[in-house]
């Protein structure tokens, strides 16, 4: 029994009272950076990595290695393949006896771009060997052509050809980034012909952006 005179001691926390409150605590200060990862984690993009380029299908591919970070998307068309490389967007297509291997590439810059270059006037195909480049003039786009003369080759046969037995369209556009898409073409380029692109290859490039 407490004396009259003498206070009674002060209850003391129990041990499990105090580990609950430093346990709300330390749950108050960490839970918003916890969550901040969260949205970020699941708001990120699809991871990119350096991947070679396999224009064409899947009977006929030519493979362009570059530095440029290229990441594989769906086309509408089955028979494209389409790539987001950095800021340039790539597509490739592969045409059985074409009629009219300039206006086949053509159709395929149009189809990527919706851009109209069905007249020779509005820009002209400049031609090396069996390989064909084709850049209007301010348009921000850049196609190439390689023809060859026999289906099914397993060699891609480097020889000027008028009548290719088929063709492989390759078209770069919608870029933020003209240097990027230089360096892409000039590479795109040395894979179509077996040569890096010379001072009138680099001319027709550069004046889709001039």
């Amino acid at each position: 029994m407490i004396p009259k005179n003498q206070c009674a001691p002060a209850a003391r926390p129990q041990p499990r009272a105090i580990q609950l409150a430093l346990l709300a605590l330390f749950t108050a200060a960490v839970l918003p950076f916890v969550l901040a990862a969260v949205v970020r984690v699941a708001g990120a993009s699809p991871a990119r990595h350096p991947v070679p380029l396999d224009l064409g299908n899947d009977e006929w591919t030519v493979s362009v290695p570059t530095s440029v970070s290229c990441l594989s998307k769906d086309s509408s068309q089955p028979d494209v393949r389409t790539w987001e490389c950095g800021s340039t967007n790539v597509t490739s297509s592969v045409a059985e006896n074409p009629e009219n291997s300039d206006r086949t590439l053509r159709r395929a810059l149009r189809a990527a771009t919706n851009r109209n270059v069905s007249e020779p006037s509005v820009s002209e195909v400049y031609s090396s060997g069996n390989v064909s480049l084709l850049a209007p003039s301010q348009s921000g786009a850049v196609a190439m052509q390689l023809k060859v003369e026999a289906s099914g080759e397993s060699e891609v046969n480097r020889s000027e050809t008028e009548n290719p037995a088929k063709v492989l369209n390759v078209v770069l556009y919608k870029t933020g980034n003209p240097e990027e898409m230089k360096t892409l073409a000039g590479a795109i380029w040395q894979a179509l012909s077996g040569a890096a692109p010379d001072e009138s290859v680099n001319d027709v490039i550069n004046q889709a952006f001039s």
